[in-house]
């Protein structure tokens, strides 16, 4: 049996535990360094805020002697002369109350003004056969009168706040719906929102078209709502009011 020998190496003089307290030599050195530059810093601070707040006195500079400045130059205003004062009858107008004008003052050529009474009994001609307004009586038959009140339409997109809203059966209004011919040879189909005013009582004042996916289905959507009877008005405060609303028709060929 052969004996083989094994050279076993040294320890090393650095190691983990050199590595361990380098580290914490560096790491003290750095904190006491880092401290350092930062009472410099604070320092430095407040040294320039105190040397900052020392006031500056500045002097103004006293002039020594007197300038001569010339005058502004002059500039020429045109100015507008007074309006013209207009005499009536000798005597000069005034804006404000009117005075009454003495007889003696009065130009014989001046001329004659109709007083109320006169332009009242008188005529287009001149004559006097006009209408008498004293013996007019403005209250005679104003108890007959018949005054109508047109009823005032809503906006389409106003909301309408009501009580009760607008009836009717959608399926007997979809059963009048007549298919246009035009349409069901195409193989057109969809559907139109038709918006209808709806009036105190309750039959379609107007209509028009809100949507569409076909041009060829909006008549035949509208005719059948404006052909449409039965449907019963809306109440606000206990009362039937006028309002729109949406209808969908559809159309779809069986």
């Amino acid at each position: 049996m052969t004996n083989i020998a094994i050279e076993i190496p040294q320890r090393s003089d650095y190691g983990a535990i050199e590595i361990k307290e380098y580290i914490n030599k560096a790491t003290v050195k750095g904190f006491y360094a880092s401290l350092t530059i930062l009472l410099i810093i604070l320092i430095a601070y407040f040294a320039m805020d105190f040397v900052g707040t020392k006031k500056v006195k500045l002097k103004a500079p006293i002039a020594t002697g007197l300038v001569d400045i010339a005058p502004p130059p002059e500039v020429e205003v045109d100015v507008a002369p007074p309006p013209e004062v207009q005499v009536v009858n000798n005597s000069v107008a005034r804006a404000g109350t009117p005075n009454p004008v003495p007889d003696s003052e009065i130009l014989a050529d001046a001329p004659d003004y109709a007083s109320m009474m006169d332009q009242s009994v008188s005529d287009a001609k001149g004559g006097g056969t006009g209408l008498d307004l004293t013996t007019f009586n403005f209250d005679e038959g104003n108890n007959n009168s018949n005054v109508q009140v047109r009823e005032q339409e809503s906006d389409p997109d106003d909301f309408v706040a009501v009580e009760k809203e607008v009836g009717f059966s959608y399926d007997d209004l979809q059963k009048i719906v007549e298919y246009p011919e035009t349409a069901r040879r195409a193989g057109i189909e969809g559907q139109v929102i038709v918006q209808a005013y709806i009036g105190k009582d309750g039959k379609v004042k107007k209509t028009q078209i809100k949507f569409s996916d076909n041009k060829y289905l909006n008549e035949a959507a509208e005719s059948a709502i404006k052909k449409f009877d039965q449907f019963t008005p809306a109440i606000q405060n206990k009362q039937p009011v006028a309002v729109w609303i949406s209808i969908p028709i559809k159309f779809k060929i069986k």
